[in-house]
């Protein structure tokens, strides 16, 4: 669960790998994102960007996260983390710039211009 950077929408993943996007004012269902593609389970991490144009997503039993145009409402990048062990967290850095995506011993950097890979900051043995 998380909530829009504008404190109106709040996002929450379900087991069916989707995510609702509810409007905090109305108390409705703003929007839907479906994730049949996905391997793996429930929706278990979200992250919105800073500006909340994006909004990222992991799934529990999987190393893949998914990036939507929150603007556009569709998929910017699927993002194959570089192992295979599940992703235990999602974050953007203040500025939107970049999304960070940890595994097990390892965080993950990737640029949100591109969402390429930029680095492995951390990876311990």
């Amino acid at each position: 669960q998380e909530f829009h950077p504008d404190g109106i929408m709040h996002a929450t993943g379900h087991q069916d790998k989707s995510i609702s996007i509810w409007d905090i004012r109305s108390q409705t269902v703003f929007t839907s994102i479906k994730n049949n593609e996905i391997t793996g389970d429930e929706c278990n991490h979200i992250a919105f960007s800073n500006k909340g144009y994006h909004i990222a997503a992991s799934f529990k039993n999987s190393n893949v996260v998914k990036v939507y145009d929150m603007r556009k409402n569709f998929s910017v990048s699927t993002i194959e983390l570089p192992n295979d062990s599940v992703v235990s967290s999602l974050e953007f850095d203040p500025f939107g710039s970049y999304l960070l995506a940890s595994q097990e011993n390892t965080l993950n950097i990737y640029s949100s211009k591109q969402w390429n890979h930029d680095q492995i900051c951390l990876e311990q043995g």
